[in-house]
């Protein structure tokens, strides 16, 4: 039943950040997400601990419901689907592939999550400076932020 309440409260989280990031543009719900991410860095781990899936479902993905939809905009329709998949898949490869490695090789070197909070909080700045980079206005789809 947890489990269940968890993934509707994640689904919610994600459908009021997409709203959100409908009405204030994108790139200001992708800097807000990041810095709650370095934010939740060490308090998401003590969450985790405490075995509270409801928590760690919204701890998780504020930050999520507007990625979809800003990283369709970056790319001229034309190039659209595949700008899309090399940026998703080129991250997936070289992160979101590594990460488990490299945070149970921290904690099994460190013996505490701490050093996989920094690793979360390290990883959350340089999404929070690559949204920064980012362009202000997306014209082409009229809705950049």
């Amino acid at each position: 039943m947890t489990v269940l309440l968890a993934t509707t409260l994640r689904m919610a989280t994600m459908y009021l950040s997409t709203v959100a990031s409908d009405r204030y543009g994108r790139r200001p719900l992708a800097i807000l997400g990041n810095v709650l991410m370095q934010a939740w860095a060490f308090p998401v781990f003590w969450i985790i601990n405490t075995g509270d899936m409801v928590l760690v479902g919204i701890a998780t993905f504020v930050a999520y419901g507007s990625a979809a939809a800003y990283i369709t905009e970056l790319f001229p329709a034309h190039v659209r689907s595949s700008g899309m998949t090399l940026l998703y898949q080129s991250a997936s490869i070289l992160i979101s592939g590594s990460t488990p490695f490299i945070t149970t090789a921290l904690l099994a070197r460190t013996g505490t999550t701490v050093s996989v909070s920094l690793y979360l909080a390290a990883m959350a700045a340089i999404a929070l400076v690559s949204a920064l980079l980012l362009p202000r206005d997306l014209p082409e789809a009229g809705l950049g932020g």
